[in-house]
């Protein structure tokens, strides 16, 4: 008859309980690997942005130092009060040399994967 319920069987129980637990140990499994791939992603853009903003850094630093050198080379001969022509456009010309290369800095970060 259809209509019969089953005997109780102690192995049928016991196979069901490690099956419930072997299902429960998968989602645990894939759970920590979610969260792993999350942490890592998290990690890979904290350490872009580091690298971005050093970069800044060093560029700005270089573009400072360009300018220092630049207006003492060319500066020194003349006046405090009057600066050099050549000064001026130096000085344009290294202050366009940084931001420009901070520019290519901020671009040249590869895409995440």
């Amino acid at each position: 008859m259809i209509d019969e319920i089953p005997p109780d069987d102690p192995d049928l129980r016991h196979r069901r309980k490690l099956h419930h637990d072997l299902v429960l140990l998968e989602h645990e499994r894939e759970n920590e690997f979610r969260k792993l791939s999350i942490a890592e992603l998290k990690q890979r853009l904290r350490l872009r942005r580091l690298s971005a903003f050093l970069g800044c850094v060093v560029i700005f630093g270089m573009g400072s130092l360009l300018y220092h050198l630049t207006h003492s080379v060319l500066g020194a001969p003349h006046s405090p009060d009057e600066p050099s022509p050549y000064t001026v456009d130096a000085a344009a010309l290294s202050g366009g040399f940084l931001v420009a290369m901070m520019l290519r800095q901020l671009r040249q970060s590869p895409p995440l994967q």
